[in-house]
């Protein structure tokens, strides 16, 4: 078997053999996030600009409001919040897992109805009720903690999707899901419609390689991670995080990622297909603008250039980030996505 030649940082020689010991493997969080880089927000009026552009039919300035939805294992139940304090504290709970994130907008309209976000306990957990919407078999006393604006239908609505409350009882809880079907046990009861979100981990690593010769044999390659959680992976260190669209809204791009693990792990960002597409794989595709829209930080995807120093040529690819670029990067294009910061992430780094 033919192995290329890996180097460490500080460039000895790697055995081949030892290659899988020495990257599949967790990194101290400390060390894993030295290197964060807190998001830079949009401007405010730009914003309300764009809001009108992908948003026609409302009278009011768009700005989404984030809802992050959690659930216990031990008794099983749900909390969701909007309150950014909050679901930080709820992720610092051992008890607690981060399911998923949806966006709904932040005033009613003729094709929205009232969500009122409800809570009671103990044990302490949350439901979802659609307004004038009622449970006879729901016996518990629900204390209200908010109101939303959901969609009636996702039917013509760009971007959105179905979101199900189940029930069950003793003790009353409602469980909120995406999937077409109630899980055994529960009794599926409401519907109502959201923006779907995923949340991104871009994930940087300094790299010394022969094949690094216009860089002077030591650079930096940058990778994309998403999910709940994120790998705290050996040699690699978090840069920023973000939330991006699942399906497409009025005005927004699909940007596929792709990938590939030769001469080491790299990635390009693209809006179209990519040169060479046998040479790639596709990693994951999300939704985002090109231009800002209120709530939204930026985001610049950079392009590694050859060096005027060097006959060497470059090996292609992409970062993204919220530094000025500097050598070897060249700004290739901007997005704009939704923050996450620090105490936004969940960190798996005892796999």
């Amino acid at each position: 078997m033919a192995y290329s030649i890996h180097h460490d940082e500080q460039g000895r020689l790697i055995d081949p053999e030892k290659l899988l010991v020495a990257t599949d493997c967790p990194e101290t969080l400390s060390k894993f996030i030295e290197k964060w880089r807190d998001p830079f927000m949009a401007p405010v009026l730009d914003g309300a600009t764009a809001s009108k552009y992908i948003w026609p039919d409302l009278p009011f300035t768009v700005k989404l409001i984030r809802v992050d939805v959690f659930e216990c294992n031990s008794p099983k139940s749900q909390q969701a919040t909007t309150d950014m304090n909050l679901s930080r504290r709820l992720r610092k709970n051992n008890t607690m897992n981060y399911l998923f994130t949806f966006f709904v907008l932040n005033e009613g309209y003729s094709f929205t109805k009232l969500l009122h976000l409800e809570t009671a306990g103990p044990p302490r957990r949350d439901r979802f009720r659609i307004d004038g919407k009622n449970n006879v078999r729901d016996l518990t006393e629900w204390q209200l903690k908010e109101s939303l604006h959901a969609y009636v239908t996702s039917d013509r609505i760009a971007g959105t999707k179905y979101f199900y409350i189940d029930f069950c009882d003793t003790p009353d809880r409602y469980f909120l899901s995406y999937k077409s079907e109630a899980e055994a046990g529960l009794r599926r009861m409401y519907r109502f419609a959201g923006y779907p979100v995923t949340q991104y981990y871009v994930l940087e690593k300094r790299v010394v390689h022969d094949c690094l010769a216009a860089e002077g044999g030591i650079g930096t390659t940058y990778y994309l991670s998403y999910g709940n959680t994120c790998k705290t992976i050996k040699g690699w260190k978090i840069i920023n995080s973000f939330f991006a669209f699942d399906l497409q809204l009025y005005g927004s791009n699909l940007y596929t990622v792709y990938v590939r693990d030769d001469p080491f792990k790299r990635m390009m960002i693209l809006m179209g297909p990519i040169p060479n597409p046998e040479e790639w794989q596709v990693f994951c595709q999300f939704y985002a603008f090109d231009l800002p829209i209120p709530g939204t930080c930026s985001l610049e995807v950079h392009n590694c250039t050859r060096s005027i120093y060097s006959t060497a040529a470059s090996v292609p690819r992409h970062r993204l980030t919220n530094e000025e670029k500097r050598n070897p990067w060249e700004f290739q294009f901007g997005i704009y996505v939704f923050p996450v910061y620090l105490d936004d992430c969940t960190f798996a780094d005892n796999w």
